[in-house]
This record gives structure tokens, sequence and C-alpha cells, in this order.
């Protein structure tokens, strides 16, 4: 999810503490963060009413996820609960299933949805824990 207008040149809150977790971890040699969806807006409700959230390619968005989960040895699931996440989440993860890479996927808590949690208001120095998806329900 991407309530924020941060990029590639100006962070957001999410953005600066992602690093401090990464190198509270010790043992991450870079970090990448990649979005469910990749309209950025302040509200995001706006993926709810945004007449194409995926813009005119979702190929592409689909296709950055993926470049960004092969590179890496750990992916953690930080959406946090929306409504548009759901249907979203399903095919990503169906996805990365079909690559064989639901072994890199973890988590920073749960929240009462099962979607994992977003990860701005969890404690730096909390572990990640393995992300079990039941696939047969996506």
């Amino acid at each position: 999810m991407n309530p924020s207008t941060a990029d590639h040149k100006v962070n957001d809150p999410t953005i600066t503490r992602c690093p401090q977790r990464a190198l509270a971890g010790g043992k991450f040699g870079g970090l990448q963060v990649v979005n469910l969806f990749p309209l950025r807006s302040t509200n995001p409700d706006g993926l709810l009413s945004y007449p194409a959230p995926l813009g005119d390619r979702p190929d592409r968005n689909n296709g950055a996820i993926m470049d960004a989960v092969n590179r890496c040895s750990m992916v953690i699931c930080a959406w946090g609960a929306h409504k548009a996440a759901p249907a979203r989440t399903a095919k990503v993860l169906r996805i990365i299933r079909r690559c064989g890479h639901e072994n890199l996927l973890y988590h920073l808590g749960i929240n009462k949805d099962g979607s994992p949690k977003h990860p701005l208001y969890i404690s730096t120095y909390k572990r990640p824990e393995p992300y079990i998806v039941r696939f047969m329900e996506i």
C-alpha cells in the first residue's frame, strides 16, 4: 500500500524507518521497497475509487515486485489492513508461489484480519517471523 507521495527522490516516514530496521537486524546487505499498487496518493482510499490503480500496464507493477523478490533473501510483507489489499495481495502471492519464493515471506506482526502489519508503528527491534500463506485460499 502506498498512502504517500514518496518517490525515488523524497522519503516518507515509512521509508525512513525501514533502513533503521534493516540495520538493527545486522545481517542485511540492502533494502528494496515495492508497493502492491503503483498509484501514489496521500489517501489510500483512492485505491478504491481510482479507475486504474495498477496503471495502464499492471504487468509492469507485477514485474517490479518480482524483480525485487528475485534479488532478496527475505521479503517482509507489510501492506497492512485495507479494503483494497486482499484481492491484489492474492494475485501477487500467487505469482510469488508460482516462482517458488513463498519461503522468503516474513512479517512483523499480523492484524486481526490476517494481513501483515504495516512497519511504521512496530518497534525496530521486532524480529521478522515466517509469513505462512494458506495458498489454497488464494
